[in-house]
Parts: structure tokens; C-alpha cells; sequence
């Protein structure tokens, strides 16, 4: 996924230190661990019968409608099992969409099938495998097998077997064109899929209720997207005993978000998750909030429920940041600081992004000789939100700023 420019606008106290708070993990458990792996969490997808028009173009859809070809950052390949000539096509417009976007040196491969499923369920989804300790993972974290795939450079599922496996609904009325002009009483193929690649590729929950005991954790590990779950109270569900009816409270709270700084960055805000007072086996946490991103908004593509109707043929702002938060990015493991508005007239804002997060930094700043001005520890709970210099005269400060191994000195120019 490329990452985007970051404009560091109203940040929320809760952002600036905590970017990315994997390191706590990192920290938690330095022994090399030997490569596993086990079969991924399925994720269902629901239709709704209820027309529900809504239209979200992709914003490249006219390159994509002549057949002009876009840059790809990423082979995806499909083995396609039963699926119909025409719905193929259908198939590989949502893949030409995600081939632009993502970015990796290992092929990701789609089996896709064509079958019967129960109910309104549209599609089924699972990374077929979850990985931990490959070169590059976080210790005691799964990765799904593309993602581990994309962070190692290796291929690591061989490739004779597939990444993500796909299974859509035979039985559906699909709308298969690709203009995303869905009639009331079809469902577009197109907007499913790409919803269904994004569930394969890692926007996926391990989450689970079993005898009233909630759990998140899969054969003992957190998965990369669970590590990012957090209640409206900003405390991490991983904090939550597992299993316990704690996280079970939790997880039918309807007050569970997604700690994702690179969200917050693009949307000055954390994306609430779908986690209704009712526990729906493979949708619930999975998705973003059906309430809060309905038909028609920008962000509808992760939500729980297709209408009649209703197309998305854009990955919106949310989905791209998730992705990039739990390893997607061009490089997830470089440390930044940015500072806005710079030159300032006394107040800067300071983002500072770390491959994972940490429990503290440290931030100082210093006037050009060296002599120390402002000098903090920034904890998680207490993190900084902004650097006033407004006592001091115009001039070039510097911003030191170190953890996670890193150091990073930057300069502010204070002009009043």
C-alpha cells in the first residue's frame, strides 16, 4: 500500500506517541522464535434485501473502463473454480484496483469459488494461513500469509497453494458490469470482491465468543489487526484477560475503535468497528461500523453489509491507513517526526511515527548551541500533543526525539 504524505492537522491526544504500539511487543519478547504457522480466521460477508443505492467511484475508474493499464505495484493471481466467464471479468476489475495499490515482491495468490452458501451470506473469506516468526515479524504476533509474504520478500505458502480463499455466492443475483451502476435488485460483484481481498490481506479479527468467554487470541497470539483493537476508552482489548467475559462485554459493546494513527492523520479520527450488542459469528469486529460508514459514504466498502444497489469500487481513506498501520506501507519500519506548522509563531504540533510503538519517547529541544530548552519523557497515557515555544525568541530550535533505537533531530523555525 504507498503510503500517503502525512499533513499532521488536529491530531488527538491519544496519536502522537503511541504510533503503531507494536513495540510493546517487540519489547515483550526478544528470543528469536522458530516459523509457524495455522490456518486463518474466515470472515462472512452479509447482503442486505433492502435497496440501498449508494455510489462510490473509484477515483481511477476511467483509466480502468478504457482498459488503460495502471501501474502495478503487485501481481495478484487467481485460480478461479466454477466461477462464470462474465463474473470473471467482474473479478479482475476489483484485482486490477488492488494491483495498483499495494505493494509487494511476492506474488499474492486468490483461489476463487463459485458456490452455494447459506442464507444471505454473500462471501466467506480467510487468509488460508496466519504466520509468526519470519524474518521481519514482531514476536508472538500472526501475520496472514500475504502480509508475512509482502514483510519477509519470501514465499513463504510455496506456490502450489493459494494466499486468500475466496467463496462467493452462486446463489446471488450478481450485478456483473464494472460501471458500478448496480440496478435495485442485484448486488455488485465488483464492490464484494474488493471487500473480500481487503478481509484476506489482513482486515481481519480473530475475535470469538464461546460459553459467554470472549477471546481474541489465536492458538495463544495476537493477530497484527487485533493488536490495534481498543475500547472508547483507549484501552487495548489484548490488556483484556483471555479468555474472560471481560472481552466478551467488550466485544459487544458497539464502543470498540481501531487505533490506527495513520487513520487519525487522514480522518482526525479512530475508525469504529462493527460490534453490535448481538455477537455475529465472522462478521462481528471484522468490519468497520455499518452505523457510522453506511451506503454512499467514502468509507462503506469495510462495512458489514452489501445492499441491493449498492456499489463501492473505492478503498476509501480508512482502508488504505489500516493497511499501511499493520505493515502495507512502502517502509513500516523507518522512524519519522513531523512537525506542522513549521515555521510557527509558537505553537507546533509533532507527530512522531515509529515502526511499532513504544512505551515511552523522550523529546527535547534545544536552541542551537546545544542548551537543552524543553526536555519530556512522553508516555503512552500521557502522550505530547503539542511543543509550545512562545516564551522563546524567533529563531531555529531543534526537535530531538528519541526511541525505539532511533534518534531523530529536526529543526523548527520560530518566527513571531
Amino acid at each position: 500500500m504507498k503510503l500517503k504524505a502525512a499533513v499532521i492537522l488536529n491530531l488527538t491526544h491519544q496519536l502522537i506517541c503511541r504510533k503503531y504500539f507494536l513495540l510493546l511487543f517487540l519489547f515483550s519478547s526478544l528470543a528469536s522464535v522458530a516459523q509457524e504457522s495455522t490456518p486463518g480466521p474466515l470472515v462472512i460477508c452479509y447482503g442486505s434485501d433492502i435497496y440501498t443505492p449508494g455510489k462510490v467511484p473509484n477515483k481511477r475508474s476511467d483509466y480502468l473502463q478504457t482498459k488503460m493499464v495502471l501501474a502495478s505495484t503487485s501481481t495478484i493471481e487467481v485460480t478461479y473454480n466454477g466461477v462464470p466467464s462474465n463474473a470473471q471479468s467482474a473479478i479482475q476489475f476489483a484485482i486490477d484496483i488492488w494491483q495498483s495499490e499495494l505493494q509487494s515482491s511476492v506474488p499474492i495468490r486468490i483461489n476463487a469459488i463459485w458456490s452455494s452458501l447459506e442464507g444471505n451470506s454473500l462471501a466467506t473469506t480467510r487468509p488460508t494461513k496466519i504466520y509468526r516468526g519470519f524474518d521481519g515479524a514482531i514476536p508472538d504476533i500472526w501475520y496472514p500469509v500475504s502480509l508475512a509474504e509482502k514483510i519477509s520478500g519470501q514465499d513463504l505458502n510455496g506456490t502450489t497453494e493459494s494466499d486468500i480463499e475466496i467463496m462467493i455466492n452462486s446463489n446471488k443475483n450478481w450485478y456483473l458490469g464494472t460501471d458500478g451502476n448496480t440496478p435495485k435488485a442485484n448486488v455488485d460483484l465488483v464492490s464484494v470482491v474488493l471487500h473480500e481481498i481487503a478481509h484476506g490481506l489482513g482486515f481481519t479479527s480473530s475475535a470469538a465468543i464461546t460459553n459467554s468467554q470472549g477471546t481474541l487470541r489465536d492458538e495463544k497470539y495476537l493477530g497484527i489487526y487485533d493488536v490495534l483493537l481498543e475500547n472508547d476508552q483507549r484501552v487495548r482489548l489484548s490488556s483484556f484477560a483471555d479468555p474472560s467475559s471481560e472481552l466478551q462485554v467488550q466485544f459487544t459493546s458497539d464502543k470498540i475503535y481501531l487505533y490506527s494513527p495513520s487513520a487519525v492523520i487522514s480522518t482526525g479520527e479512530y475508525p469504529k468497528i462493527f460490534a453490535p450488542s448481538s455477537f455475529i459469528v465472522g462478521s462481528s469486529m471484522a468490519h468497520l461500523d455499518e452505523t457510522k460508514y453506511p451506503a454512499g459514504n467514502a468509507d462503506a466498502l469495510m462495512s458489514p453489509y452489501f445492499g441491493m444497489g449498492e456499489s463501492v469500487h473505492s478503498l476509501g481513506t480508512i482502508l488504505p491507513a489500516v493497511l499501511d498501520d499493520i505493515g502495507w506501507g512502502d517502509n513500516p519500519s523507518k522512524p519519522t517526526v513531523e512537525i506542522y506548522p513549521n515555521p510557527s509563531d509558537g505553537i507546533f504540533k509533532a507527530g512522531i511515527h515509529m515502526p511499532v510503538t513504544i512505551n515511552d519517547v523522550d523529546v527535547a529541544v534545544t536552541d542551537l548551541t546545544g542548551k537543552e530548552l524543553i526536555h519530556n519523557t512522553f508516555f503512552i497515557q500521557s502522550p505530547l500533543n503539542e511543543i509550545d515555544l512562545s516564551a522563546y525568541s524567533s529563531g531555529i530550535y531543534l526537535l530531538i526525539v528519541k526511541g525505539a533505537g532511533a534518534k531523530i533531530v529536526k529543526k523548527i523555525v520560530l518566527l513571531k
